[in-house]
């Protein structure tokens, strides 16, 4: 969960000579509209009102993989499960579960 916090909340380059945009934060601004949040707590309450609809949860579960990959790639919290190159996908999908699939 803090990867995904901290990589919806840092935009930018990442790190490195490649000047590689962050996408993350950009896509949760995007999903989130004009809702703002100062802390985990806040951040954790708006993504739990977003509606249950097919293409907003896409968005968020494909926000939730490149917030990790992100953290990962900025020599963050490492992620490596099962392998470093899907690092994101299963915290995502892990996510997608807490967060939108208690609504059905």
């Amino acid at each position: 969960l803090t990867s995904m916090y901290e990589g919806c909340c840092i935009k930018g380059d990442l790190p490195g000579g490649l000047k590689v945009k962050r996408r993350a934060f950009h896509l949760c601004e995007s999903l989130l509209g004009k809702n703002k949040f100062q802390n985990f707590d806040e951040w954790m309450n708006l993504v739990m009102a977003q509606p249950n609809e097919m293409d907003i949860v896409t968005n968020w579960v494909s926000c939730f993989a490149l917030a990790v990959n992100e953290v990962n790639a900025s020599y963050g919290r490492i992620v490596t499960a099962p392998t470093n190159g899907a690092s994101g996908v299963i915290p995502a999908v892990l996510m997608y579960n807490m967060v939108f699939q208690k609504k059905n």
